[in-house]
């Protein structure tokens, strides 16, 4: 059985929405789904610095993660390195598991 071809839909914009105002972002729909957004241009720089600090905290507290893993080790203890490794793997196997059920919560 052969498939029929579909013609692609061509979007439309009208004229009077790229000279609006924009107070509020405005939702593009693509068969009744939202597809994509247009917003003024200073709010989408202002998401861009938020994603930005947002990366930047994280890689920070990868650091400061990893030099308080480096302290650890230095200190004294019954523990090895080897045991130290495993706790360290399971407060972060925990800590994933708590995000993602915070996340799937919302």
């Amino acid at each position: 059985m052969e498939k029929k071809a579909r013609a692609k839909q061509k979007t439309r914009i009208e004229p009077d929405i790229l000279t609006t105002d924009l107070k509020q972002p405005l939702v593009l729909r693509q068969n009744g789904r939202p597809a994509a957004v247009i917003l003024p241009f200073e709010k989408y720089l202002r998401l861009r610095e938020l994603e930005t600090s947002e990366a930047e905290r994280r890689k920070r507290a990868w650091s400061q993660l990893d030099e308080l893993v480096t302290r650890v080790h230095r200190r004294p203890s019954t523990y090895t390195s080897a045991q130290i490794e495993a706790e360290i793997t399971a407060a972060r196997a925990e800590v994933k598991e708590l995000r993602h059920a915070r996340r799937s919560r919302r």
